[in-house]
């Protein structure tokens, strides 16, 4: 299996090019923590309210799509933050 992490902006970018991935034949991940979850991306696997967090933060959950041969995520990055964002989740 190869895998890629897309770094994006918004949620919309996170849409557009998820719908591009479905054009492909990828699959949508369901979200259920199964054993059809990829154990690699476990690290981005949030832990949701952290103590002393901020409630109302979206949840740092990546759209994972994969296909037979590719796992790919798509991170959220909010905004003008994104460099900030990912480095942060990666530094985990």
């Amino acid at each position: 299996m190869k895998y890629c992490l897309l770094a994006v902006e918004g949620q919309h970018d996170q849409a557009a090019i998820g719908r591009i991935l479905k054009e492909h034949s990828f699959k949508r991940f369901d979200g259920s923590y199964d054993d059809k979850f990829d154990l690699f991306w476990k690290g981005f696997v949030p832990t949701y309210p952290k103590k002393g967090g901020n409630l109302y933060a979206r949840v740092a959950m990546p759209s994972i799509f994969t296909s037979q041969t590719h796992s790919v995520a798509i991170y959220v990055g909010e905004g003008s933050n994104l460099v900030s964002s990912i480095v942060k989740t990666l530094a985990k």
